[in-house]
């Protein structure tokens, strides 16, 4: 299953528009 979760406003879209790193385990990004 793929989920598309949309920032509420541009300062959060700017926390995660680089991620991409993952660990094995891990359940996706951190939601803050």
């Amino acid at each position: 299953m793929k989920l598309f979760i949309k920032p509420h406003n541009e300062t959060a879209w700017e926390f995660y528009r680089n991620h991409g790193h993952f660990h094995d385990g891990d359940a996706g990004l951190d939601l803050y």
